[in-house]
């Protein structure tokens, strides 16, 4: 029973954790872009939600880099990272510059014009 709950973890961690970012990413952009007034609370902890986790997802991509480069044995098992390692990075990296580049004060600035 305990072999069930790794794929869903990997799951959860290669599929599904990287499409919240992305949308939560195109929500706050949204939302500032028509100066919302809704959620600034809730939307600036979505923020700082996804800087953080955006730096722990480097550790799948260099834990996979170091897999690919320990476990080859010729014959015995070779290791190779595929085209879904490559998005995987390239999802992690577009939304850590996104973050970076993201004024959260923007978002502020909008409830500050509504009242």
């Amino acid at each position: 029973m305990t072999c069930c709950r790794w794929p869903s973890s990997f799951f959860t961690a290669s599929i599904v954790l990287p499409l919240v970012k992305l949308f939560g990413l195109t929500w706050m952009l949204l939302a500032t872009r028509v100066k919302s007034s809704r959620f600034p609370g809730g939307r600036t902890r979505l923020y700082r939600t996804i800087d953080a986790i955006g730096r722990w997802s480097n550790i799948d991509i260099f834990s996979v880099a170091m897999l690919v480069a320990v476990l080859q044995f010729g014959s015995l098992t070779a290791v190779h990272a595929g085209a879904g390692l490559v998005a995987f990075a390239a999802v992690v990296i577009i939304t850590m510059l996104a973050t970076m580049f993201f004024d959260s004060r923007l978002m502020w600035d909008a409830v500050a014009e509504r009242e």
